[in-house]
């Protein structure tokens, strides 16, 4: 009998331990599936997140196409030969009429979310340009924002100092790669408030110096916007930076990251040339 009961005892025991190890495992598999839930909710919550901003960038691309629009004349040209001396006559004509013409406009895209409007099988006419001179142009636009573009001119012959995508490095460049974006505004420095001396000086620095410096889009925000020497810029940056080397802040708004328009605004430069940019607004 005695044996009869401990036997029972021993498999009642037996039971139990079977029966604490099967509601440990099955609290074990119902914390690993609350675990896993989590990080596919988690997931899914990432992914929905970047699909939404990335909507937003792409909705915010498409409005800055759609905003922008390219300002011609509504006036007639006037007629400036009795104005204008005889060795300049052509020269004048034929920026005036540049300056007049309608053309067609397309954008296209050269990265992602990066975006130019430029003129189709054309070109407007740029006229002569000075060592110091800068030229911008409203017509790109990164993310939804019409940021633009700028050079700066080192030569009388229209040599320019650029930087312009990731992955490049600033290089020399012609004026003439800007007669075919839909806008662009040149800029010379004020003679009452910069030399010829000097605007020569900023010239030959950044064409001897400024030239193979890697492209960045953070240039002032995670490292000082005046550096020296400098280790990354970008196409305002770099022209900013020729003339701050020689104690000239170009940048109208004092903000980190100088943008082409801060340039256009400054009062140390002057309009000279302008085209689909509307004369009385300009780039404010």
């Amino acid at each position: 009998m005695k044996g009869e009961r401990y036997s029972e005892k021993e498999s009642a025991a037996e039971t139990m331990r079977e029966g604490a190890v099967q509601k440990s495992g099955a609290k074990q598999k119902n914390k690993t599936a609350g675990a896993g839930e989590i990080v596919f909710r988690v997931l899914c919550f990432i992914l929905s997140f970047c699909l939404l901003a990335l909507s937003g960038v792409e909705a915010a691309t498409q409005f800055s196409d759609s905003a922008w629009e390219q300002w011609t004349p509504d006036y007639e040209k006037a007629d400036l030969t009795d104005v204008l001396e005889k060795g300049d006559r052509n020269k004048i004509a034929r920026i005036q009429e540049s300056y007049f013409k309608k053309r067609e406009v397309v954008r296209e895209r050269f990265a992602p979310w990066t975006c130019w409007e430029k003129i189709e099988d054309d070109y407007a006419v740029i006229g002569e340009v000075r060592a110091g001179d800068i030229i911008v142009t409203s017509a790109t636009h990164v993310l939804g924002f019409r940021y633009g573009h700028a050079a700066l001119i080192v030569a009388d012959d229209g040599t320019l100092i650029e930087a312009n995508t990731p992955d490049s490095k600033s290089h020399r460049t012609w004026v003439s790669v800007f007669n075919d974006y839909a806008s662009f505004m040149i800029l010379r420095p004020d003679p009452e408030r910069i030399s010829d001396e000097t605007r020569l000086n900023i010239a030959a620095y950044a064409n001897e110096e400024l030239t193979g410096i890697p492209y960045t889009v953070f240039a002032g925000i995670f490292r000082k916007k005046y550096q020296q020497p400098l280790k990354g810029t970008q196409c305002a940056h770099i022209v900013w930076y020729a003339y701050r080397r020689f104690g000239i802040d170009l940048d109208s708004d004092g903000g980190c990251i100088v943008k082409p328009q801060d340039m256009a605004n400054s009062p140390y430069m002057q309009v000279v040339q302008i085209y689909g940019f509307d004369p009385e607004k300009l780039w404010k």
